[in-house]
């Protein structure tokens, strides 16, 4: 499976023009004859997932503060990377106690 961020690169090379800016991208819609850029998407999920991976303990309540979400909607995002297979599961590491 690609990770987000190949999936990302394959989504806006099929956009043709696009800017990027700190929160993701703004292109011209391929679905209609657009003059002015209309379509945005956001790399929300992924520094989601950076945070997560820096610290899983993290809780939504604090990743939505620095991202400016609500903590629902932090969790919303992460429940869709679940069942769209981008986060397949939760570990916990243990060390062997000696």
């Amino acid at each position: 499976m690609n990770t987000l961020n190949e999936n990302w690169e394959l989504f806006c090379s099929k956009l043709g023009q696009f800017k990027r800016n700190k929160n993701g991208i703004l292109a011209l819609c391929p679905s209609h004859d657009d003059k002015n850029p209309s379509l945005t998407a956001s790399y929300t999920d992924e520094k989601i997932l950076g945070f997560l991976r820096d610290d899983s303990r993290e809780s939504f309540v604090v990743i939505g503060k620095k991202l400016k979400l609500s903590e629902s909607a932090v969790r919303r995002r992460v429940k869709n990377m679940v069942s769209n297979g981008v986060i397949e599961k939760f570990t916990i590491e243990e060390q062997n106690a000696s």
